[in-house]
């Protein structure tokens, strides 16, 4: 007796295509649940979302995949037939319609972005849930980067690359090994999650903070419009940048097609358009569009933001508080120059912010041992159960751009570590190296390395190290193994040999 098995003619669809389909709502349920809700600061609803919408998602895969099986509705070949087929192109128009919102978007010519099906207020959530599963795949590894960035406030830009670049090295400290283009991909394209402005000294922020920075871009304005921006010249040259720019899309210095872009002298020895550029680039004419092989693409505010970032405009005082609030969280425990320094807001001139938000409870003033001057922490900022032996200390080098190092006397109170970046001190009056990076052990600055990369040779140079005196060897043996392990991620996150 022989026996066998069939199927249903819902069989013959292709199993690929819904296995596929699946994956992709899956990923983008979560691309909904993980941009819509903070799941490192609200853990709970984000995974209850998530498992919801999972729970939903799979409701539709057991459908899909029992009507395939002829098992929905027995007996009743068509309607299964009928039933998969639907719940298939549920999934298929689904996902291609917003995934191709989303490239349109990610890709839209700056006419296209102003679409207004793209700027309604659906059209826009819509897009942006897509655009964070294209750019962001959905990995917690990229929220992780976001995290320090918010922990943070910023990352300083730099360009100098002997060993890495400035705003790289704060990520590696902090989450080791990291994939560089995680922090790439919020760069850059239409509505970011992070834009380059002014903040302390060139750096990386979040696109909330950019309106909170208009004090500081009037500023600018008021300061060079008379002896720069008014001279007929000038006025010209920013003409021919917005035209080329709104014809374009975003621009590297090098792609304006115009007389002015040639360099004056050596080094820093901007051309005009250069000068141009970074006239409007200070005063909010213009924003970063990401960066090209570490060149800056230039664009109009309307051609990066959103609608919601170019209408805010708040006060002077309520947006310096935002920034002192940041900078107090960023610090942990501050003086006021210290936290003032943070955004580089003058502490001369911002006493009275700062006096209000100590008086309204939002600033915290406390007694630091050591310190001449009162602390001051964030009122949210919660000081207990803090173990200075407590597990989870690491071992990890930091980039003289870190903010652990920004302020040199306070890294003096902190940690007794004398540190200065020697990179255009003369050689001969180099007390260690052209550049050295401090080295966090145990919670402490215990020691520098100067560190090379070199990339035609594929090898990372440890040129010379150093220790504290306050080590005793059992300490510098402690930090000698420690930091021979680090230097092997250093190695691997480098893509360089032994």
């Amino acid at each position: 007796m022989s026996t066998s098995s069939t199927r249903t003619a819902g069989a013959r669809w292709p199993g690929p295509l819904l296995g596929v389909g699946i994956i992709v709502s899956w990923c983008s349920l979560l691309a909904f649940a993980l941009t819509s809700l903070d799941p490192l600061a609200q853990p709970l609803p984000s995974l209850l979302v998530m498992l919801f919408m999972i729970y939903l998602s799979t409701g539709l895969f057991i459908t899909a995949h029992d009507a395939m099986h002829g098992t929905v509705w027995p007996n009743h070949r068509g309607l299964n037939n009928f039933i998969g087929r639907v719940a298939v192109g549920l999934y298929a128009a689904f996902s291609l319609d917003a995934l191709l919102a989303a490239h349109k978007l990610h890709h839209a010519a700056p006419a296209t972005a102003e679409d207004p099906d793209f700027h309604d207020g659906h059209g826009e959530a819509f897009a942006g849930w897509y655009l964070a599963f294209l750019r962001r795949y959905i990995t917690w590894r990229q929220i992780a980067v976001m995290a320090v960035v918010d922990r943070l406030g910023l990352l300083q830009v730099d360009s100098v690359n002997v060993f890495e670049r400035a705003h790289y090295m704060p990520l590696f400290s902090r989450l080791g090994k990291f994939d560089k283009s995680e922090l790439e991909s919020a760069m850059g394209g239409f509505h970011p999650q992070l834009i380059e402005y002014w903040a302390h000294e060139a750096s990386i922020v979040r696109i909330e903070n950019w309106p909170l920075y208009r004090w500081r871009m009037n500023a600018y304005r008021d300061k060079y419009s008379t002896k720069w921006g008014m001279e007929a010249g000038n006025k010209k040259l920013v003409e021919q940048i917005t035209s080329q720019l709104r014809a374009n899309g975003p621009m590297t210095t090098g792609q304006f097609e115009t007389e002015a872009n040639v360099r004056k002298g050596s080094w820093w020895g901007w051309s005009d358009l250069k000068e141009a550029l970074e006239y409007m680039f200070l005063v909010g004419d213009l924003v970063s569009g990401g960066r090209d092989s570490f060149k800056r693409l230039y664009a109009l505010p309307e051609q990066v933001l959103p609608q919601s970032i170019l209408d805010h405009t708040p006060s002077d005082a309520d947006a310096k508080k935002k920034l002192f609030l940041q900078a107090a969280t960023a610090t942990g425990v501050g003086t006021y120059t210290d936290i003032a320094d943070w955004h580089r807001m003058s502490p001369t001139t911002n006493k009275k912010i700062f006096a209000e938000l100590v008086e309204s409870g939002d600033l915290l003033e406390v007694r630091v041992d050591g310190w001449a001057q009162p602390g001051y922490v964030n009122a949210s900022t919660s000081l207990e159960g803090l173990d200075a032996k407590a597990p989870g200390a690491r071992t990890t080098i930091l980039s003289p751009f870190d903010p652990v190092c920004w302020k040199r006397d306070r890294i003096e109170r902190m940690f007794g570590f004398e540190y200065r970046i020697e990179i255009y001190t003369p050689e001969p009056k180099r007390q260690f190296g052209y550049y050295t990076l401090p080295i966090l052990h145990n919670r402490d600055l215990v020691g520098r390395i100067d560190l090379k990369s070199d990339r035609h040779g594929r090898q990372l140079l440890a040129q010379a190290s150093w220790h504290e005196a306050k080590l005793n060897d059992r300490g510098v043996a402690s930090l000698a193994k420690a930091l021979n392990k680090h230097l092997k991620e250093v190695q691997s996150w480098q893509g360089l040999n032994e």
